[in-house]
């Protein structure tokens, strides 16, 4: 009798189940589970007529719409087994604050963080690509000679022809995602500046912390801001053009569900993200800004240090912000030939984005999770509300990562 009644209760879940095996017992696929509504505060931060669509086949695309009634209708609906997520595109902001000095030290940054301990063994960043997800780089700029990842098949390829069939046209050096052209407008000097502290030249001016690694330029920020999109769409470029570590010195509200899953993604690929806390002089922990408040595997977000050595007074901290680094008075390169001060977690996030291409370049076999364990073990402890208690350190972590590539190349010889 048990028996039987097992069977009818197995029969009676297929019945109820089976034609929605693919979906999940209970659940279906509908307009509403792929697009849903948002919050008030998510509706207030997005675009108003700018839409994001994830395809199931992984395919990003952007749709536009007078209202979210409308897109259902006259798109989700008609393309629904083709759809899996919608969201509303949402804005972005830089993390820089334009203020006055507070010190002539143009290059206290490196020098707090012992740069010139990798420097003096001849480790410059060779053989690294960063990705600069921004608001685009003057290229031409003089601290960046050597500094631009270009693409060479485009270089020596044809003019309006993909030569390398990535998709883009042109794409000497980056993309620029704000107007779909391979033009990169630096229209306020953040991503120069960005640049200049990861990769500027050794002159008498500034001191870029890996000055032989290779930036892949990219815009999707405008003097304004950006986009969701454009943020999407520029990590899933510096994937394709080989980043080993991409730079992200912005952020947002949590409104988009798809930029958590792009960046929870790059583990698979084995880069490192870097991630600005914001300037909100916020606990992230209780008042959370994304991606800096995401707890994907291998990031590693930034608060800002000040030259006395304590944390700024505009930076976020808390726990989802796990090491500090020199973010107050930083001298780095602008537009047009130009260097200028700045302030904000978006100089701190390039100088441990620097540093990670320094050990990197130093031990290449390192994954991106490794490296990042590396950075955050070889802190200087100090007073901060950050998740590893200290600031970042190139000699120290330059020694631990010797000391535990040592150590696998012992346990590979023992096993033998």
């Amino acid at each position: 009798m048990d028996a039987f009644l097992n069977r009818k209760s197995i029969l009676f879940l297929f019945l109820l189940c089976g034609p929605l095996l693919f979906l999940g017992c209970g659940q279906s696929k509908s307009a509403g589970t792929v697009f849903p509504e948002t919050s008030a505060s998510c509706h207030a931060t997005a675009h108003p007529n700018r839409y994001i669509v994830k395809k199931e086949n992984g395919a990003i695309e952007i749709q536009t719409a007078s209202s979210r009634e409308q897109l259902l209708e006259n798109y989700v609906e008609p393309n629904l087994q083709d759809i899996a997520f919608v969201e509303a595109d949402q804005k972005i902001n830089k993390y820089a604050i334009t203020t006055a000095p507070t010190t002539d030290l143009k290059i206290w940054g490196p020098q707090r963080m012992k740069a010139s301990v990798a420097w003096n063994q001849k480790i410059f960043g060779e053989g690294v690509k960063v990705a600069v997800v921004d608001a685009g780089v003057d290229i031409e700029h003089e601290a960046f000679k050597n500094a631009i990842d270009f693409n060479i098949q485009e270089v020596m390829g044809q003019k309006d022809v993909d030569d390398d069939r990535n998709g883009f046209i042109d794409d000497v050096a980056g993309w620029n995602f704000v107007n779909g052209s391979p033009q990169n407008n630096d229209e306020d000097g953040h991503g120069s500046h960005v640049t200049g502290i990861i990769a500027a030249s050794h002159n008498s001016l500034v001191l870029g912390m890996a000055p032989a690694a290779k930036i892949i330029p990219l815009d999707f920020m405008d003097s304004e801001g950006g986009l969701t999109s454009g943020g999407i769409l520029s990590i899933r470029y510096a994937i394709q053009q080989g980043a080993q570590i991409i730079n992200a010195s912005w952020g947002s509200t949590q409104c988009s569900r798809l930029l958590e899953q792009e960046v929870n993604g790059l583990a698979e690929k084995n880069i490192l993200f870097i991630a600005a806390a914001g300037n909100d002089a916020r606990n992230l922990s209780f008042s959370p800004e994304y991606p800096a408040a995401y707890e994907s595997e291998t990031q590693i977000t930034v608060s800002a240090l000040s030259v006395r050595g304590v944390m700024t007074w505009f930076t976020n901290y808390g726990a989802p912000s796990q090491i500090m680094a020199p973010g107050e008075s930083i001298y780095s390169s602008i537009a047009g030939n130009k260097y200028e001060f700045l302030n904000g977690t978006s100089m701190a996030a390039p100088m441990v984005s620097g540093m990670a291409a320094l050990i990197l370049s130093a031990y290449p076999k390192l994954t991106a999770l490794s490296l990042k364990k590396i950075i955050l073990d070889s802190v200087s402890k100090g007073p901060f509300d950050v998740a590893s208690r200290g600031e970042a350190n190139v000699a120290a972590a330059l020694e631990l990562a010797k000391n535990r590539s040592e150590e696998i190349v012992s346990e590979q010889l023992f096993k033998k």
